[in-house]
């Protein structure tokens, strides 16, 4: 990828940027924690993108020519604003994800991720077009950093032209993504638990049926109800894994694993000693323990948890 003339080819682009998002000064004044934007065409949802070796601007075939490469995918650069990497990040710390008009998801293996010279608000995202996307038209692709999800905007492979429908425009501030409160029980906000190309976030409406479904489903049992473990209460303490919010900062507990301590990270953990236990503190059940590292966006989780001096440990 060539990075050299590279202010001078999004030009045009830059030079509208007051698009919904208020200019320069808005991008700068973004907090870190909030979601990265793609950036796209004036009044449009078309990508401001360009194919990362010779740097021609859309269609994008499937195939192209690599300078000393065998692997002939082609490689779309994509631009960001609000995506800063932390010391040491690689580019797999972003992911990126297509979508096309059988609303089928293929991932984008990102292999560069970096700050366009000249612009340090911004930052441009090369990724490899999936091996199974071949002349499909219009995409919708969106990126995940750290959890938060981008908006998606529209790129051709192929060509330029039908694809799924742009999505929906909010009519209010999101709450989606933006940073988790503290405490017990605390809102997420919506923010996405796992990347994008996570099969937990893959939409399988459209996939088709496993060979062995019936066979599955027989085994569970067809007319089986389904038996939620929350908003119960067993044994005169509420049923279902509650969970608590700490920040980064959180103080480390040492943990004394008596079970299963080498299939275990061996921590220390941010665990407060007020973390609430399944079923309670005086509970003979699992006693599972959740807890989420909002800023480094880390679950931890323990079972039949028991604190010890008072739960410095």
């Amino acid at each position: 990828m060539r990075s050299f003339g590279l202010a001078a080819l999004i030009c045009a682009g830059l030079a509208a940027l007051a698009f919904s998002v208020g200019g320069v000064e808005s991008f700068k004044s973004a907090a870190a924690t909030a979601a990265p934007v793609l950036l796209s065409r004036p009044n449009s949802t078309r990508a401001i993108a360009f194919e990362s070796v010779s740097q021609r601007a859309e269609p994008f075939a499937p195939q192209t020519a690599i300078p000393f490469g065998l692997d002939g995918r082609m490689r779309v650069m994509l631009f960001a604003s609000n995506l800063s990497h932390s010391a040491g990040e690689t580019s797999t710390a972003v992911t990126a994800e297509a979508e096309d008009s059988t609303s089928a998801r293929y991932p984008l293996t990102v292999e560069y991720v970096g700050a366009v010279p000249g612009q340090v608000w911004l930052t441009a995202i090369v990724g490899k077009v999936n091996d199974n996307l071949g002349d499909v038209g219009d995409v919708l692709v969106g990126i995940s950093h750290h959890g938060m999800s981008s908006n998606r905007a529209r790129i051709g492979i192929g060509h330029i032209g039908g694809g799924p429908p742009d999505d929906p425009t909010p009519t209010s501030t999101p709450t989606p993504n933006s940073t988790p409160e503290l405490g017990s029980g605390a809102s997420l906000h919506g923010k996405q638990l796992f990347p994008a190309d996570n099969p937990w976030n893959q939409d399988i409406s459209m996939l088709p049926v496993a060979p062995n479904s019936t066979n599955l489903i027989a085994s569970i049992g067809s007319n089986t109800g389904l038996h939620p473990d929350f908003g119960t209460v067993y044994n005169g303490a509420p049923n279902g894994i509650p969970y608590m919010v700490v920040s980064g900062t959180q103080t480390l507990a040492p943990i004394n694993f008596t079970s299963y301590g080498d299939e275990s990270d061996q921590g220390p953990y941010p665990i407060p000693a007020n973390a609430p236990i399944e079923g309670g503190r005086n509970s003979n059940g699992d006693r599972h323990v959740l807890v989420i590292d909002r800023d480094n966006w880390k679950l931890y989780e323990l079972y039949r948890a028991f604190p010890v001096n008072g739960g410095a440990g």
